[in-house]
C-alpha cells in the first residue's frame, strides 16, 4: 500500500516539475536569466541535478541581471556534480585547476575530470589528459583514488 501511495504521488508531483524544468529550460535559452532562475531555483532545491547546474551558472556568473553571488553558485555545481551531473563534474574540475572560486588544487581538478572522463564525457577526457602532464605521481594516484572511491549522493 505504502509504494502505492509513493507512486501516485510521484506521479502527481512530477508534471508540474516537468512545467518548471520547461519554462526554466526556456527561459535560460532566451537569455531570460531571472525567470528561468525563479523557474529553476525550486526544481534545484528538490534535487534537479541539470537545475541545479543551471542555477550554479546563473549565479556563480552573475548573468543577466541577476547579482553575482560565487559561494551560492559553487554551493550549487557541488550538488549538481555530487548527483553526478557531468557537465557540473567537467566545471568543478576547471575551477580546481584555475583557482576560481575556490583554491586552486591539481587533485581535486584531476578527481572531477577523470568522474565525468568514466563517464565518457569527451571535455573531461582532455582536460584529464592536459592535466596529467603538469602533475606528479603521486598526485595522479591520489586524484585517480578519489574518483574511483566516489559515490553520487541523491
Amino acid at each position: 500500500m505504502f509504494r502505492f501511495v509513493c507512486m501516485v504521488l510521484l506521479m502527481v508531483a512530477a508534471p508540474p516539475a516537468l512545467a518548471g524544468w520547461k519554462e526554466g529550460d526556456a527561459a535560460y535559452r532566451n537569455k531570460q536569466f531571472e525567470e528561468a532562475l525563479k523557474e529553476l531555483l525550486p526544481l534545484a532545491e528538490m534535487g534537479h541535478d541539470r537545475a541545479q547546474y543551471r542555477v550554479a551558472r546563473i549565479l556563480f556568473g552573475g548573468m543577466g541581471g541577476v547579482k553575482q553571488n560565487k559561494p551560492e553558485g559553487l554551493k550549487w555545481l557541488r550538488r549538481s556534480a555530487d548527483a553526478g551531473n557531468v557537465d557540473a563534474q567537467y566545471a568543478l574540475g576547471t575551477l580546481y585547476a584555475k583557482g576560481e572560486g575556490v583554491n586552486q588544487d591539481p587533485v581535486f581538478a584531476f578527481m572531477w575530470f577523470a568522474i565525468s572522463a568514466n563517464k565518457g564525457f569527451q571535455d573531461s577526457i582532455r582536460a584529464r589528459e592536459t592535466m596529467r602532464k603538469s602533475m606528479t605521481r603521486g598526485q595522479i594516484d591520489e586524484g585517480e583514488r578519489l574518483a574511483r572511491n566516489w559515490q553520487p549522493k541523491r
